[in-house]
């Protein structure tokens, strides 16, 4: 499950950032993608385990999928957001103090993207 929440918000981010690559909010798309990609595939997940008898809850059935999509999209969209955060925060430490770990035409590009913006 872990694996799958991390792999939904790459695919959202790369999504966002593919989609939205020409505007000025490039990297907020990117964020907003892979949050609610990570949530929405989260949801649908947990839910699919509980109708199919793996994961058990108490309670009608009415309130279950209200319930759980509640507390399993929250807590993915925190999650979502701490992990890209983080990592976008070590991506800029990376790129300011090492620079000869990333790639010359990466660097340039970025430098680029800051003068224009």
């Amino acid at each position: 499950m872990k694996g799958l929440a991390e792999f939904s918000t790459i695919l959202g981010m790369a999504l966002g950032l593919v989609l939205l690559r020409t505007t000025k909010f490039n990297k907020l798309a990117s964020f907003t993608f892979g949050i609610s990609s990570r949530a929405l595939i989260m949801i649908c997940m947990n839910l699919i385990l509980i109708f199919a008898g793996v994961l058990t809850l108490y309670g009608t059935y009415a309130e279950i999928p209200v319930v759980v999509s509640l507390l399993v999209g929250a807590f993915n969209a925190i999650q979502g957001s701490l992990s890209i955060l983080g990592g976008y925060f070590i991506h800029e430490a990376l790129i300011r103090r090492a620079p000869s770990l990333i790639s010359r035409t990466k660097v340039k590009q970025n430098s680029e993207n800051e003068e224009l913006g």
